[in-house]
């Protein structure tokens, strides 16, 4: 026991120095993305002595990318994200920027090369041993890495082309998980790499930074410590410190955070007076529309079930800038249909389901210009909060003919199932 306790207090003081020894260099920017500092990543690049600039998932697609040189994008944090700018990614990784992505639940549709995803594995095999991965700071074996959490691959990647390269496939499925393979017979992956351009970016979904923080209460010593260590230190080495030598971001004079802040909120009787008496209003099925004092049109449904093709819409010409200048609509919209379970009030049933009411796909508002869709969205869901969410704007560049007088505007609701034998409600 002496022999054994002596021998890990040396690995133990063999492994810091080796940690300290490969901490980022201080010309390297890296931008850690955690939501939490207690997150397993957020802490292993803390104990590694990496210097990291930390940010929510939500904030990532209001910072300049260029910034940084390498992007740590934390374990079990949402990429949703991403998703909305997959140009801005391949743009950031064209120009060199690395990625080191850990586990994730969800699917990345942003990727540039697509990759699938199906349930969870056992570890299989290391795919390339001699890969830097596996070899620098630290050796990793198989044995290593089957005890990497009892290297479970979850959620493991599958169907992927080049330039994807795959560096640890998969055994057999785990048994604790239920959900049924997507791809049986084809390789699947827990590690995979690709290069773009000048960038790099290494996917990962296995766990072990969990397995260092969590399992093993952060013993530095463990398989997950030596593997994430190496992880980092393969994506810090192909990063290059580029983000320091780029001239910091300068916002335009004329850059508006918020279209809102320069334009008000639509009224039915401000600058531009619209009279209920020009609107035209056109329905199919038991539908009603007014317009109050305020100038704002109610769409009613009678209290009776809703039919395939029902519809209301309202249609107007609308005068247009007599400069020809560019013109913007906006409105506003709201409605009372939020969906869920309707519950039973009373007697020994109550507050028990008595039906599921989400009615996705049933209706929709929609507007129109010219006879041309500029907007849909269906009814199903809570109004946005705060109120000023609903006002919605879209521009009218390409869309009314150059020098035109006026436009036509029409403001439709549209049934596209019907509600059964219960109204929609």
């Amino acid at each position: 026991m002496a022999t054994r306790g002596t021998t890990l207090r040396l690995l133990s003081a063999a492994l810091a120095l080796a940690l300290a020894g490969h901490a980022a260099p201080a010309a390297k920017r890296v931008l850690m993305v955690a939501g939490q500092a207690t997150n397993p990543t957020a802490l292993a690049l803390d104990a590694l002595g990496v210097a990291a600039e930390r940010c929510a998932p939500g904030e990532v697609p209001r910072r300049s990318l260029f910034r940084y040189d390498l992007i740590v994008w934390g374990m079990d944090e949402s990429r949703a994200a991403l998703a909305a700018a997959p140009e801005a990614i391949a743009a950031y990784l064209d120009a060199g920027g690395v990625m080191l992505c850990c586990r994730a639940p969800d699917d990345d549709p942003w990727l540039p090369v697509p990759v699938r995803r199906d349930k969870a594995y056992q570890f299989g095999a290391v795919l390339q041993p001699d890969h830097a991965i596996f070899q620098r700071p630290h050796r990793l074996t198989e044995a290593v890495m089957r005890d990497v959490h009892g290297g479970s691959i979850y959620r493991a990647f599958h169907a992927w082309s080049e330039p994807w390269v795959p560096l640890l496939s998969t055994g057999a499925t785990q048994g604790w998980d239920q959900t049924p393979e997507a791809a049986p017979g084809e390789p699947h992956a827990g590690l995979i790499e690709m290069p773009w351009g000048a960038g790099h970016l290494i996917m990962l979904q296995m766990i072990p930074e969990y397995h260092w923080f969590r399992d093993r209460a952060g013993d530095p010593t463990c398989a997950g410590a030596r593997f994430f260590a190496n992880l980092l230190e393969y994506a810090l080495g192909k990063a290059q410190a580029q983000a320091a030598t780029r001239p910091p971001p300068e916002r335009p004079e004329a850059f508006v955070e918020d279209l809102d802040s320069r334009l008000p909120i639509p009224c039915g009787y401000d600058t531009r007076p619209l009279d209920p008496g020009d609107w035209q209003v056109r329905s199919q099925g038991p539908y009603h529309a007014a317009a109050d004092r305020r100038g704002v049109w109610t769409i009613t449904h009678e209290d009776v079930p809703s039919a395939v093709g029902g519809f209301c819409e309202l249609t107007r010409e609308v005068p247009l800038p007599a400069d020809h200048g560019q013109a913007t609509l906006r409105w506003y919209v709201s409605d009372t249909y939020c969906g869920g379970n309707e519950r039973i009030l009373g007697g020994a049933q109550h507050g028990q389901t008595s039906f599921v009411n989400r009615r996705e796909g049933h209706r929709v508002t929609q507007v129109l210009v010219n006879g041309r869709q500029l907007w849909e969205q269906d009814v199903l869901g809570p109004n946005p909060q705060p109120a000023r969410r609903r006002v919605y704007s879209a521009d009218l560049t390409g869309v009314v003919p150059a020098g035109a007088a006026t436009c036509r505007v029409t403001l439709r609701v549209e049934d596209r199932l019907g509600s059964g034998d219960r109204p929609f409600a």
